[in-house]
């Protein structure tokens, strides 16, 4: 297979592809990240498909555009695929009920030899978590990639495309078949949690009402202050062995928040924030699976809240890939991940799919020499050094909270058996009483009353009522 990219601006698509190198191509995938207006979207497809009649193309709105090496906005890039020895369907499906949408395109798409499914939601009114569910609930073997469509953070409105059909909800998704199509997958995830872990105590799907029991809005002025960034500080939870984010998408009148994701009560959450460090690294190096076929394309999905973080240094990530095979994408409102036969919703990521369906033997990947940024190289040097003044300072506060745990066990365990202790030495000191009392009243019965004894029983009574107290 073969992949060809092209950013695109504004004026005559004829201008920027030649059409007659593709013509002869049986097995045409065309995805468009378009970053202009829906009008931009739809008519790129229906150019597209009048000069590639036989070509399958798909699209979506973004909140940024991955062209090779470099990150765009306001623009749209065009991905053409060339494939071999693979044949791509298409589908869309725009159900009321999102697990019913899940169902339904996965139905449409999946066949015996489904090597991967590429999907895009609309990214405003799809609840995500029940549509990869309903993916998963009919085929969960099948790698799923993708993810929800942009509009450049306005969170309003979003589009998606299937062939010449555009939709404003739903999902529109293709498969890839083939018998020796060579499919990896990975993510990096580059955020981490920082504080105390607080408890979701009141949610309906990906609606937070309450949080250790405060309104959202509350627990949000309590630790951000009430003018924080919604996408760059999500709650970071554990599941099923997948370290995972939800961020804030929505803000409520009555204190309550949406996520991009679902919660469930009961869950255990921290408040994230991305690692400078960890962004850092070279993305070729720390996704381990990448290293397993020779790579012919990259397709890369990517969460908004990286590109808008630390924009220098997002692209130094992404300038990988472009020299090891041809990567173009979009930014996200969540991706799509397939983990051990489960479908994941992820936030913050950079998701990456490799393809390839060369038969030669296995190459290592060339790992390139870390290029520096040019530019903001103090403003670098100065998140690296509050990012790890951040998490030194989680890590002497959990140090802190582990000792304090500790000692408080110890202490309310020696509490216990001192309980324990006064228990068995009342118990034993009742039975010789029991007997001096019932001895008392044998000789008062024989002999009256004695102001000695009387005294020794008021003292034993008085011993009883304390250890009634114990």
């Amino acid at each position: 297979m073969r992949t060809k990219n092209f950013c695109y601006e504004a004026g005559s698509i004829d201008a920027l592809i030649d059409f007659s190198s593709f013509k002869e191509e049986k097995h045409l995938l065309v995805q468009i990240f378009c970053g202009q207006s829906k009008e931009v979207l739809q008519r790129l497809s229906q150019t597209i498909l009048e000069r590639l009649p036989y070509a399958i193309c798909i699209g979506t709105t973004t909140d940024g555009e991955i062209y090779g090496e470099s990150i765009t906005t306001s623009r749209s890039v065009i991905s053409i695929s060339v494939f071999q020895n693979t044949s791509i369907q298409t589908a869309f499906a725009n159900d009321g009920d999102s697990f019913q949408c899940g169902m339904h395109i996965a139905s449409k798409l999946i066949t015996p030899t489904t090597k991967l499914l590429i999907l895009f939601s609309d990214g405003t009114k799809m609840n995500a978590e029940k549509f990869l569910k309903g993916v998963e609930a009919f085929n969960a073997t099948v790698p799923i990639c993708g993810g929800m469509a942009g509009d450049n953070g306005k969170f309003e409105q979003t589009y998606i495309s299937s062939q010449n059909t555009l939709l404003s909800e739903g999902v529109v998704g293709v498969s890839l078949n083939s018998d020796i199509l060579h499919v990896a997958t990975d993510y990096k995830f580059d955020w981490k949690p920082i504080g105390l872990k607080h408890t979701v105590t009141k949610v309906k799907d990906n609606r937070v009402y309450l949080i250790d029991n405060m309104k959202a809005s509350s627990f949000y002025d309590k630790y951000l202050g009430s003018d924080f960034s919604q996408i760059e500080f999500p709650l970071i939870l554990e599941k099923n062995g997948i370290t995972m984010a939800r961020a804030v998408i929505a803000k409520h009148e009555d204190g309550s928040f949406s996520y991009s994701g679902n919660l469930d009560e009961g869950d255990e959450v921290r408040i994230g924030f991305g690692d400078a460090e960890s962004l850092m690294r070279d993305p070729i190096e720390v996704l381990e699976n990448l290293h397993t076929i020779n790579i012919e394309s990259f397709y890369i999905f990517s969460c908004m809240a990286r590109r808008r973080f630390m924009p220098f240094l997002i692209k130094l990530g992404i300038g990988s890939f472009s020299k090891i095979a041809p990567a173009a994408g979009f930014f996200t409102y969540s991706e799509f991940y397939h983990h051990k036969g489960s479908n994941k919703l992820l936030n913050q990521t950079l998701t990456v799919v490799a393809l390839s369906e060369s038969t030669k033997p296995l190459r290592a990947l060339e790992i390139f020499p870390k290029e520096e940024p040019k530019k903001n190289t103090s403003y670098s040097k100065a998140i690296q050094s509050l990012t790890h003044l951040i998490e030194q300072s989680a890590r002497d506060y959990d140090e802190q909270s582990k000792r304090l745990e500790a000692q408080m066990n110890y202490s309310e365990n020696l509490l216990a058996s001192h309980k324990q202790f006064l228990r068995y030495t009342v118990h034993e000191m009742n039975t010789p009483l029991s007997v001096i009392m019932s001895n008392i009243e044998l000789h008062e019965m024989e002999f009256g009353r004695s102001v000695y004894l009387e005294n020794i029983e008021v003292a034993v009574k008085k011993y009883f009522f304390r250890c009634t107290m114990i």
